[in-house]
């Protein structure tokens, strides 16, 4: 697997992402292996059909949106591990190459922590402000709050 980032924007990297062959090919595999029950070729009973067969029936791009799944699921988080990035937000994934003897290649649009440093907090000094309340006070909010609730009897 090979990894290259780019620093798209200020708080997003682009990996792009290359999955050899083989690996593919294994995702490919669990593809099949996940579906295989769904297809029917005349000759075969049904969810015994051999993967050649498959491919050359209905053409290996059938196989296509699992193996992709299966393959981003295995790669992308050890992608994000191997390089030390921070998400933030889920990736926006990209096809970039597909092919049964290509290696498999896709981009994740990330969205990082921010970088930040601290100003100078320590030795700060805030005045608080009085809030003492007199029995007055507290006397004229509970006739106000109790004028307030009350209904008129007739």
């Amino acid at each position: 697997m090979n990894i290259t980032i780019k620093e798209t924007e200020k708080n997003f990297r682009l990996l792009e992402i290359e999955v050899d062959v083989e690996a593919f090919k294994d995702a490919m595999q669990k593809a099949f292996n996940k579906n295989m029950k769904h297809f029917s070729v005349p000759g075969f009973r049904k969810g015994r059909v051999p993967m050649g067969i498959v491919i050359r029936h209905y053409g290996e791009g059938v196989l296509y949106d699992d193996a992709i799944q299966f393959a981003i699921d295995e790669t992308y988080s050890e992608a994000v591990e191997k390089e030390g990035i921070e998400v933030a937000a889920r990736p926006e994934i990209d096809i970039v190459q597909i092919g049964s003897d290509k290696p498999f290649i896709y981009t994740a649009k990330v969205a990082v922590n921010p970088e930040f440093s601290l100003g100078k907090y320590r030795g700060l000094e805030v005045e608080g402000t009085d809030s003492s309340v007199s029995n007055d006070d507290v006397d004229n909010e509970i006739k106000r709050v109790a004028e307030r609730n009350s209904s008129i009897a007739e």
